[in-house]
């Protein structure tokens, strides 16, 4: 009980308490959901990107355990197209909600609450699966998604104009250019590096914060199906099948209880940041990430 407690007290409840606070001046009207999408187009556009890139460029990829890693991002994948089917023919979602529905069931708050919950709990060293995850997760899952976005959101505007917006997308550019510095080994300037770290580290609180403005309007008392499920396969299902996926193929060491722990986090707020970028309803993805939020307060600190 006294890890409980000492997790719950001392790594957890410090970063739940900054969408909280969002959440109370919110519905207080301090601040509205104009203001919340005014700071989210800043997260999207500067905060993600620097932090992305940052990790990419100081990640050790020499250190990864790649087969968790694999196993992690192939059951998420899995969940992700199984839920997305689901949320547009089951539910009759369209396809862009649907499509972050899938995202949003799978897509663990790591880089911006479990990393820092693993930090203060375990120190840098057992930060390391988590970062190897959102490294993967940046690579493939987010800018996969977005890339499916751009093209879902311009059907009408050709491969060209597609690509172009691509292009001009400020996650894609911070994937790039960081793919390119990691595997040059060019080295970076001490400044650079402070004004990404300075920089990146605004993106959580800020993204955090917005969250809990927008789920200080969100109608608690109207979850559907979707909304439900989707919680459902975040904080019990992902977990449960990548602890069978490592039993399964025989895969152990100390990355598998970090890896789990990241799975039964809540779901991630980026579904949500991208759904406001492109336009996309977010009651559905808000509530789930609130429901999720809360009950991993606990699941979270009885993992750890």
């Amino acid at each position: 009980m006294a890890g409980f407690l000492g997790a719950l007290t001392t790594a957890i409840l410090p970063v739940f308490a900054v969408p909280a606070i969002g959440y109370v001046m919110g519905r207080r009207g301090a601040f509205d959901r104009a203001d919340a999408e005014g700071i989210n187009r800043f997260v999207f556009s500067l905060g993600v990107p620097a932090l992305t890139f940052l990790l990419l460029v100081t990640a050790d990829i020499s250190a990864f355990d790649w087969a968790p890693v694999l196993i992690y991002l192939a059951c998420e994948l899995a969940l992700y197209a199984a839920v997305a089917l689901v949320a547009r023919f089951a539910f009759g979602i369209e396809p862009r909600e649907a499509l972050l529905l899938g995202m949003t069931c799978c897509f663990t708050n790591h880089l911006f609450f479990v990393l820092p919950i693993a930090i203060s709990l375990y120190g840098a060293a057992a930060a390391l699966p988590v970062v190897a995850i959102i490294t993967v997760d940046s690579l493939i899952t987010f800018s996969g998604t977005v890339m499916v976005m751009d093209v879902l959101s311009h059907r009408d505007g050709g491969i060209g104009k597609v690509l172009s917006m691509l292009a001009r997308n400020p996650l894609v550019i911070a994937i790039g250019l960081g793919g390119v510095v990691l595997l040059s080994g060019f080295p970076l300037h001490d400044g650079v590096i402070t004004f990404l770290r300075f920089l990146g580290n605004a993106a959580a609180p800020a993204s955090l914060f917005s969250l809990g403005v927008i789920m200080s309007s969100v109608p608690l008392a109207r979850f559907g199906g979707a909304t439900l499920g989707a919680v459902a396969v975040k904080v019990a299902v992902m977990p449960l099948v990548l602890f069978w996926a490592f039993m399964a193929i025989g895969v152990s060491g100390s990355w598998n209880d970090i890896m789990i722990l990241t799975a039964a986090g809540p779901c991630g707020a980026m579904p949500f940041v991208i759904a406001l970028k492109y336009g996309v309803a977010t009651d559905r993805i808000a509530a789930a990430i609130i429901v999720s939020t809360v009950i991993s307060i606990f699941t979270l600190a009885a993992l750890a």
